[in-house]
């Protein structure tokens, strides 16, 4: 039975289904032929099953062929967002660096307007030093006449008035350092050395018996607020005193004590108390 079933598929391989009749004429007896139709039935049934398993087979092969292409094409989007993100990273890291690397050239940059401005400044204290110590000198020297003091006597009192325009110009006039300009308001005077980029404010108060001196409540330097402590190292060696005995000069010889000052706008008004 065996040596037919391989005779059956020897010419079943080489003429196919057409040569099925030419077997089963082929057989020497009857019992090869039944046999032969046998075989031929499973021949039949086995290859329709055969066939049928092949081309499930190839669906399944079909199936696990899309289902392949779907993960390839899901690793490459996959792929693809892991290197976007790779880039994204990547350029994150390029700006933070050039973000970094124009930190330090602005650091640099600042550190040295810094020790610019902390030179300027330690030049502009120096300079503020012998600006107030010249203003000392130019009172002291008398170059205010009563006229310019507005002086009103009684004959217990004298009242009198400053203006900043008078008080300004004498200043120009002898001063032979940076422009220093006084501004008189309500409650407030301000000190400007334009050229310097300092400005003071503050008031006048009374300092022994005929003298006022500037008390600093706050300033700037070109535009930065000063610290308090800025403030005072100005005035630590050279505190700025006005003493109206000097400024009266020989105007007034009599004997007096300042009894009272009041900054108005535009002038400084003060009363003197004379002493008999």
């Amino acid at each position: 039975q065996l040596d037919i079933l391989k005779q059956v598929l020897v010419e079943y391989q080489r003429g196919g289904p057409a040569n099925y009749l030419e077997i089963l004429l082929q057989a020497d007896n009857l019992t090869t032929f039944l046999k032969s139709i046998n075989i031929m039935k499973d021949i039949s049934r086995n290859t329709g099953e055969l066939l049928s398993s092949l081309e499930e087979g190839k669906k399944e092969l079909e199936a696990e062929k899309v289902q392949l292409h779907d993960s390839l094409l899901a690793m490459e989007k996959k792929k693809e967002e892991q290197q976007e993100k790779i880039n994204e990273k990547l350029q994150r890291k390029k700006e933070q660096e050039a973000y970094l690397a124009n930190l330090r050239e602005k650091r640099d940059f600042y550190q040295e307007q810094l020790t610019n401005l902390e030179k300027m400044w330690d030049d502009s204290k120096n300079i503020f030093a012998e600006i107030v110590t010249e203003i000392s000198k130019i009172i002291d020297e008398g170059y205010f006449t009563a006229e310019d003091l507005n002086l009103t006597f009684t004959f217990t009192s004298v009242q009198g008035a400053l203006s900043e325009d008078i008080f300004n110009e004498i200043l120009r006039e002898h001063s032979g350092l940076p422009e220093t300009i006084f501004h008189f308001d309500r409650e407030q005077v301000s000190i400007e050395i334009p050229e310097k980029h300092l400005l003071l404010t503050g008031n006048f108060v009374l300092e022994g018996d005929t003298a006022i001196r500037f008390e600093a409540m706050e300033g700037s330097f070109f535009d930065i607020p000063l610290e308090t402590s800025a403030i005072e190292d100005l005035f630590r060696d050279t505190p700025l005193s006005i003493d109206f005995k000097k400024i009266a000069g020989d105007t007034m010889t009599i004997d007096f004590t300042l009894d009272k000052i009041e900054c108005r706008k535009g002038s400084i008004a003060f009363v003197i108390k004379i002493k008999w």
